[in-house]
């Protein structure tokens, strides 16, 4: 009895403090969303999102597991891991949009209420269950990250545009040479038929 006691309470301490179980699964939901949509559709940054994707699609099962066997120090290192892709998700997100107009913000709130309330919970149950430092240093790695992966998506969208624009006058003063020859070719064989009936 008293070594069952003893197993279990050993059991008991090395569960405590760590990450709920619920804390990973929004991550698979959105890492099996994005790999399913974004990433056939071929859409902006999907390159950028595949690494933190799949992170936190390994995670997301990696975490529980930990959690399971009571790894309490692994459970919790894979949980902060995942609290900070939350929230560089969602300022990803963020930032994205009010980069176009702040307003964007509110009018596709379909998209940022989501994971603004997901990193929320999150951090208050990583915070209450294992450290407050931990979750409030989740949510300036994620800030940090979401800011530098926005800017990079952003770049390479402008510079996409910026290329697509030059290509575009590029074309086009190719056809207005190609027509302003064509109208000089023109008038150089309607003088040198006029010339030859004015010669004959």
């Amino acid at each position: 009895m008293t070594l069952a006691s003893s197993v279990a309470e050993t059991e008991g301490n090395r569960i405590s403090g760590a990450p709920a179980y619920w804390l990973f699964v929004p991550g698979i939901a959105a890492s099996v969303f994005f790999l399913f949509k974004a990433v056939p559709s071929r859409t902006n940054g999907y390159r950028t999102g595949a690494g933190l994707v799949l992170l936190m699609l390994v995670l997301g099962f990696v975490g529980p597991i930990a959690r399971a066997l009571g790894h309490r120090v692994a459970a919790s290192v894979y949980g902060f891991v995942v609290l900070c892709c939350y929230w560089t998700v969602t300022f990803f997100i963020l930032f994205a949009l009010a980069s176009a107009t702040p307003l964007a913000i509110l009018y596709f709130w379909f998209f940022t209420l989501p994971p603004v309330v997901t990193s929320v919970a999150a951090t208050i149950s990583f915070a209450n269950r294992v450290s407050s430092r931990w979750a409030i240093s989740g949510v300036v790695v994620g800030f940090v990250c979401g800011v530098l992966v926005a800017s990079i998506v952003i770049g390479t969208k402008r510079s996409f545009s910026t290329s697509a624009m030059d290509t575009r006058v590029r074309a086009c003063q190719v056809s207005w040479e190609h027509r302003l020859t064509s109208e000089n070719c023109w008038e150089t064989r309607s003088l040198t038929r006029t010339d030859s009936h004015a010669n004959l």
